[in-house]
């Protein structure tokens, strides 16, 4: 062992010690305010009291604690001890927060327990108090472990994983420590640990700045509203209503993206799709998203051929404009040209994807057009000689996909003018709407291109 490993090796276990009183201690604390509060609230569902208590399951409950102290021993490299400890630690903050804000407590009495199951949950209610109740820093915790776990294990140990770590988040209900608003809120402020401290890419965080465009901040403010409405109904026809949480969430989370973020803070793979976490924290965001696409476009349904016969061009390719496509739809391309951050798209084999991310509803920057241009390029290159189709697509295929075909036709000088490339396009598809600040943005990438 060298020098070097034996170094990493206590720090990693100075860390773990360094992790384990913070976390004692200020959950520790939030138990103790808790009980100074003459009456804590509830969060339980009439069907609850039917969970059955199974002791046995104290022995998963307890087994969260080992997983959390081997994950910090067993990282290989710093980069991925950083990354974990991260995580971790905002876990924890988060939670702490919400444990002092809104403190809860689990309602129902446990009955006496003998034998060794009885010893260890009396070892549990030696620290712990029927307080620290949502969101479940047990299930965050566990999502944490559990992606850590699966990401390091293969075969017959990945599946054990997979078993144990459900057996763990059972136990949070069936030794009646928690109640079921718990886990779902749980599972959410993981999926945000996680998507704000990614494995192999920048923290979406690298980015915050306070975006001084006006028509970005007026698109974070409406979905700031529709948050503020969500969780007030939440609030007033609760507790089922506290599913409107989620939503609510998921808005508050694409009106910080538009006010705060960059595009890329949707993680939107170089594949077309998203992440789990990210999945969880903006599923219902993409549902709405989607089914906006769907009406809008129910009268134009199909993706346009726009007539190229004019342009001076050797080359034999077909261009399409058109909305986010199924998978079935894109059977018909060889290749597409991504244009929507805010939609997953399930590419088939045999057509080459490539990704150009505009926020919806937002100007494409003079980067974002030159680097469409430039896929738009490479893609009529790279493609069959035999009647390649190119479908370049956005969430309707109304704007920022025709954005992208404009720029291509100027960048590559096939037109002498934008209006000559807006006419072009909407020759083919009418319906196309290219407003003023977008035409502003392509008159000054014309205007770069002709004194290149």
């Amino acid at each position: 062992m060298t020098r070097q490993s034996i170094q990493f090796n206590l720090y990693k276990v100075i860390t773990l010690a360094i992790l384990g009183t913070i976390f004692f201690s200020t959950y520790g604390f939030a138990n103790w305010y808790a009980g100074t509060h003459t009456v804590v609230p509830e969060i339980m569902f009439d069907w609850e009291k039917y969970i059955p208590l199974l002791p046995w399951t104290i022995i998963p409950y307890w087994s969260i604690d080992l997983f959390y102290a081997l994950s910090i021993l067993i990282c290989t490299s710093q980069r991925a001890l950083y990354t974990h400890v991260k995580r971790l630690l905002t876990a924890q903050v988060i939670c702490i927060i919400f444990f002092l804000v809104f403190p809860l407590q689990f309602s129902l009495q446990r009955p006496q327990i003998d034998g060794v199951f009885g010893l260890m949950f009396n070892t549990l209610m030696g620290f712990d108090r029927p307080f620290n109740q949502a969101p479940s820093l047990h299930i965050v915790l566990l999502i944490i472990l559990w992606v850590f776990y699966a990401q390091r294990t293969r075969g017959i140990l990945r599946w054990f994983v997979h078993v144990w770590s459900c057996l763990i988040g059972i136990s949070v209900l069936t030794t009646w420590q928690h109640h079921f608003i718990d886990i779902p809120t749980g599972i959410l402020v993981a999926a945000l640990c996680i998507w704000m401290w990614p494995t192999h890419k920048p923290s979406p965080l690298a980015q915050f700045h306070f975006d001084q465009n006006k028509q970005r901040k007026k698109i974070s403010t409406y979905y700031a509203l529709g948050s503020i409405i969500l969780c007030t109904l939440s609030l007033y026809f609760k507790p089922y209503g506290l599913w409107l949480l989620w939503p609510a969430f998921s808005l508050f989370m694409v009106s910080c993206i538009y006010a705060f973020l960059d595009v890329h803070a949707f993680q939107k793979h170089k594949n077309g799709r998203f992440s789990i976490e990210t999945i969880i924290l903006l599923g219902p965001y993409f549902i709405f998203a989607w089914l906006n696409s769907r009406v809008w476009t129910r009268k134009h349904p199909n993706a346009s051929l726009i007539c190229l016969d004019s342009l001076r061009t050797t080359q034999h390719f077909e261009i399409y404009l058109g909305r986010i496509s199924t998978r079935h739809t894109l059977k018909k391309f060889n290749g597409l040209i991504d244009t929507c951050a805010e939609l997953p798209v399930f590419v088939p084999r045999g057509c080459t994807y490539l990704f150009t991310p505009i926020l919806d509803l937002t100007t494409p920057t003079l980067r974002q057009l030159e680097q469409g241009a430039k896929q738009l390029q490479y893609m009529t290159q790279i493609l069959p000689q035999e009647h390649p189709k190119i479908l370049i697509s956005c969430a309707l295929g109304y704007s920022r996909s025709a954005c992208i075909l404009a720029a291509w036709l100027i960048y590559y000088h096939h037109v002498r003018s934008v209006q000559e490339a807006i006419d072009l396009i909407q020759k083919s598809r009418p319906f196309v709407v290219i407003k003023d600040h977008q035409i502003q943005q392509l008159e000054t990438l014309l205007n770069l291109r002709n004194h290149d």
